[in-house]
């Protein structure tokens, strides 16, 4: 039996994350095909590093190092299996190609070739998402060369062509529009699989709200507050942090880069790629800033989302004030300020019953409100208000909420939150109470 050991080498933002969770979720399947994947862990969000540890270990200061005796052994287990392919995937591998090829030399490595500017956009997206980026996208590239061919070519040229299979990256250059079908026609297998949606683009709001929060410590945060966000539809999708000029500038540069790399080495489909490429339209260039409101909604959802770690990243907020937006700051803190005291000693004054006139009678004064439940003298006249609305809304009183809350908004006009249930509320009612 020919065996063959192929390495899936990503790049990185070339869709490893939902291949591998397909691949780790469909051992059985591979193995039917007589393809042996090591399995791996995954996080919360279906994020792994592939198989890097099935070849690498973390030395003392926590360096990833090659491991012979690990890799050896693996081989080893191989040859003795039934299995006639070893597949390997991750895209820490890619720079690594060279070092693994040297422990590894029957391998043959598998890399893709992506849209350079869609690729620098989600670079640092991703930077936001996971590793703590707080910069604005650069202004300017100085139109840099196109990412990762540079490694791709220093590799083929050390060693040959068909050392390493590139393939181009996106549902149309891709067998049935999915990598995974893609990935295993290289391999010699006809299967048409359903590609799993996960690591999901932020909205532009999302993005700048996790740009902001980046600047304090979040790491026993951040998984949780990123899943959260991902979940988030509503607001600015399909956009480019690019200016249009620098996006021309360097989407000709682009070219030119792959022109010159295509020449060299025959990839299938890439006169297409080069032509799709010249005739692609930039998403709309937004600028990178979000509106006081639309972070105090953000606010709103993380709270319900997570309020007990809200309320743990507030003390760690208030113990940095000194860094990121005054704004902001001050509006995160409001919305996390523990409010469960307030909410409780309103249900307690309004004994709730099940009427249409919920509590009118007792909230004709809002100074009685405040000495018969306590009230600090901190808290104003709208937040009570607002918090007794959303009391009685969440016990289907929508016709009332709507009158305190409009009491709430001669309070305070501009509030985000108090206008948004304003109008929802009025949405709700098939006519809108009198005054």
């Amino acid at each position: 039996m020919k065996k063959q050991i192929f390495i899936h080498a990503g790049p990185p933002k070339t869709g490893t994350s939902a291949l591998q969770k397909w691949l780790n979720e469909n051992i059985n399947l591979l193995a039917s095909f007589g393809v042996f994947y090591p399995r791996h862990n995954s996080d919360s969000n279906g994020i792994s590093s592939g198989n890097l540890f099935a070849i690498y270990s973390k030395d003392e200061s926590n360096t990833c190092i090659f491991d012979n005796s690990k890799t050896q052994a693996l081989i080893a287990e191989f040859h003795k299996s039934e299995f006639s392919i070893l597949f390997l995937s991750s895209e820490f591998f890619f720079k690594r190609m060279h070092e693994i090829k040297q422990h590894i030399p029957e391998a043959i490595f598998i890399c893709y070739i992506r849209d350079p500017m869609e690729k620098r956009e989600s670079l640092y997206n991703q930077g936001v998402k996971r590793h703590s980026f707080t910069d604005p996208f650069p202004k300017k590239f100085g139109e840099k060369p196109v990412p990762d061919i540079t490694l791709m070519q220093e590799f083929i040229s050390k060693y040959s062509s068909p050392e390493l299979i590139i393939r181009l990256y996106g549902e149309y250059y891709f067998k049935d529009s999915s990598i995974v079908s893609d990935i295993l026609f290289i391999l010699g297998i006809d299967y048409k699989a359903n590609l799993p949606y996960i690591n999901s683009s932020y909205t532009l709001e999302a993005l700048e709200f996790k740009r902001w929060v980046n600047n304090y410590n979040i790491s026993e945060f951040n998984s949780d507050i990123d899943i959260a966000l991902q979940k988030i539809t509503t607001g600015t999708n399909n956009y480019s942090l690019v200016s249009p000029d620098i996006y021309i500038k360097q989407r000709n540069s682009d070219y030119i880069g792959l022109s010159d790399f295509f020449k060299q080495n025959t990839i299938e489909n890439s006169a297409q790629f080069l032509n799709d490429l010249a005739n692609k339209r930039q998403k709309e260039h937004r600028q990178q800033k979000i509106s006081p409101s639309d972070f105090e909604l953000i606010c709103q959802y993380l709270k319900t989302e997570l309020p007990d770690k809200g309320l743990k990243l507030r003390k760690k907020i208030i113990m940095n004030q000194q860094i990121g937006s005054d704004t902001y700051r001050d509006i995160f803190l409001a919305t996390f300020k523990e409010k469960i005291n307030i909410i409780d000693k309103v249900r307690h004054f309004l004994c709730f019953k099940k009427t249409q006139n919920l509590g009118e009678n007792r909230l004709s004064s809002l100074k009685k409100l405040r000495k018969n439940l306590n009230i600090e003298e901190s808290t104003d006249d709208a937040e009570i208000l607002k918090e007794i609305a959303l009391f009685a809304e969440s016990h289907g009183h929508i016709e009332f909420s709507l009158k305190i809350m409009k009491q709430a908004k001669k309070e305070r006009p501009d509030g985000p939150l108090i206008n948004k249930k304003i109008r929802d509320y009025q949405n709700k009612l098939p006519i809108t109470p009198k005054e």
